[in-house]
């Protein structure tokens, strides 16, 4: 199967009813070519039905001229869900 194939594919796929596999295609895209808008956008939105909010809009940005893909998803964006598995913990 080549690539553009693929892309076609999961232009089709449905992050919400397997995000996890929607975002290791295209991450696999991304790696091939980094500039692949189209993966990209798939990505996010695979990240967004995770509910990392945060690091679809770092993948986002990072497409941009003035994104910054430092890999890097802010605490804040962690902060409520680490502090709801402390109170369950305690």
């Amino acid at each position: 199967m080549n690539i553009d194939a693929v892309r076609r594919l999961l232009a089709l796929a449905d992050p919400a009813r397997d995000p996890y596999t929607v975002a290791e295609v295209a991450i696999g895209l991304l790696n091939v070519n980094p500039d692949d808008a189209g993966a990209r956008a798939c990505y996010a939105r695979a990240l967004q039905k995770l509910k990392l909010v945060a690091a679809a809009q770092n993948v986002l940005a990072a497409g941009s001229s003035t994104g910054n893909n430092t890999g890097v998803v802010p605490w804040t964006s962690r902060a409520r869900r680490f502090a709801a598995n402390l109170r369950a913990l305690e």
